[in-house]
């Protein structure tokens, strides 16, 4: 993954925009797929605190149930 598609990914879960949220999952899920370029988030921080704030935010979001 490019540090320009890297980047769009966590403008994407910061924006909060559901759309963008569902193509940046569905991104995330095809490159962790990809077995001939390993992708892990260890390697990117700032993607891992990105999707944190963004759960954080979804959850506190939620109707009760």
């Amino acid at each position: 993954m490019t540090e320009v598609e890297t980047k769009r990914i966590v403008l994407a879960f910061e924006s909060r925009t559901p759309e963008e949220v569902v193509w940046a999952i569905n991104t995330l899920a095809i490159y962790s797929c990809n077995s001939t370029i390993p992708f892990t988030l260890d390697s990117q921080p700032f993607l891992l605190d990105s999707i944190c704030s963004y759960l954080t935010f979804a959850v506190s979001h939620c109707p009760e149930l």
